[in-house]
């Protein structure tokens, strides 16, 4: 047996992957430009925020330091109308966890943008990067000393696709999407969804592991050095993965096991293969 690894690599990880051999590995624009679809309309901001943060209602912050509320509805659905155009932060809060995006908004235009772990995980990593308190900077109606740009939130999060790109196949998630702006509905069947609940984002102390839940591989978790990480900004190559074993399983099934591939960004997932043919 033959065994290559294939990463798109940003995120630091720390894993042992365990597989059966028929099983799946699991693993841009200017300022002022849209970072979704545009859905028409008067000008504003239209999303979906997830409903485990048991929050009410999604504030809206702008640079120059005014605030805007609205509720959530049961479906997670948001939306703030005739805003006038620039950068807004947003935020929907529980009592023990806060979680942000952006948005950037054209007069005329209504753009989509959610709120999730994932967008949270953007936002925090672009203001970290940059020295700011991003708890800080939205508190309060003081203007937001700095915000990123549409081409700055575009760089990282297409860099964090690629880090879950394996996670959102598993989930169902085809072709490349954008995890801020995707449209998604919170109900069974939607495939976006699926993959928000099945994988998690944990920041404490600014560290950041994510913990994929799949059918094919059972848990995986990635740990970055720390939330300042510029993903984008990818040099390194992965090591070799080392260790590798085949362990019998059942009279027609192996298990192979093997030590992961480190990286200064991350794995996003293996190709093995057997004879020369990819098979998980």
């Amino acid at each position: 047996m033959t065994f290559f690894s294939t990463q798109q690599k940003y995120l630091k990880q720390a894993l042992l992957a365990t597989l059966l051999i028929t099983l799946t590995a699991c693993g841009g624009g200017g300022d002022g430009e849209e970072t979704a679809g545009n859905d028409g309309g008067e000008g504003g901001i239209i999303g979906t925020a997830k409903i485990i943060v048991k929050s009410d209602d999604v504030k809206a912050k702008e640079k120059g330091g005014n605030s805007y509320k609205t509720k959530i509805a049961i479906n997670g659905k948001f939306s703030f109308a005739k805003l006038k155009s620039g950068s807004y932060l947003l935020r929907s809060e529980s009592k023990t966890r806060q979680l942000y995006s952006v948005a950037y908004v054209n007069k005329g235009k209504t753009i989509r943008s959610n709120i999730h772990p994932i967008t949270d995980l953007i936002i925090r990593n672009w203001f970290k990067q940059k020295g700011q308190d991003i708890d800080a900077q939205f508190k309060g109606s003081a203007p937001i000393a700095k915000m990123p740009t549409v081409a700055e939130i575009n760089k990282i999060e297409t860099a964090i696709e690629g880090i879950l790109s394996q996670a959102l196949k598993q989930s169902g998630v085809k072709g490349s999407v954008n995890l801020i702006g995707n449209n998604f509905e919170i109900k069974d069947g939607d495939t976006f969804n699926t993959f928000l609940n099945n994988n998690q984002v944990v920041i404490n102390n600014n560290q950041i592991t994510l913990i994929f839940t799949g059918d094919k591989v059972q848990t995986i978790s990635i740990s970055a050095k720390d939330l300042k990480t510029d993903f984008t900004n990818d040099t390194e190559n992965p090591s070799i993965p080392g260790d590798l074993r085949a362990l019998p399983a059942s009279e027609h099934e192996i298990v192979v096991v093997w030590e992961p591939s480190t990286d200064d960004r991350g794995v996003a997932g293996y190709n093995i293969y057997r004879n020369g043919d990819l098979v998980a």
